[in-house]
């Protein structure tokens, strides 16, 4: 792609697609939005607080992802507002997730906690980023 002096985007190479992720149409349930192609790794933001996401949800964003042969990580991030009722909400997810294969990553913005691993797990891949508090706002990352 390529800006011209207006500020438009000018597309002027189409790659094979390799893989893709869908979204069901929210106004039509039997029609589907391919929203992202070619994608190296899909990294799901989750919080245990502020707002809490439910394993449900993280399931859910898995299957979909495996589905479409997108390989995931977990980040568990604003992990400085986690109470100790929740530590063991905490310690249960990276124990299943890690043991089904998923990386999770903890972190917090406020203390910069796993923000570095963050930033060498996102490097040279096409990353898909998603979480319960982005709701409809899906970006695509490509760090070198």
């Amino acid at each position: 792609m390529e800006k011209t002096e207006g500020g438009e985007f000018i597309i002027n190479e189409i790659h094979p697609r390799h893989n893709y992720i869908i979204r069901q149409s929210p106004r039509n349930k039997h029609q589907r939005h391919i929203i992202a192609s070619n994608i190296d790794l899909a990294l799901l933001v989750v919080t245990i607080a502020q707002p809490r996401t439910s394993l449900g949800f993280i399931d859910r964003f898995i299957a979909a992802a495996e589905s479409f042969h997108i390989p995931v990580k977990i980040v568990i991030n604003k992990i400085d507002l986690i109470r100790e009722k929740d530590k063991e909400l905490l310690e249960y997810m990276q124990i299943v997730y890690n043991h089904l294969g998923y990386e999770v990553i903890c972190s917090s913005t406020i203390t910069n906690e796993g923000v570095d691993t963050i930033k060498s797990t996102l490097a040279n891949k096409t990353t898909l980023v998603a979480g319960h508090s982005w709701c409809w706002k899906i970006n695509f990352i490509k760090c070198h």
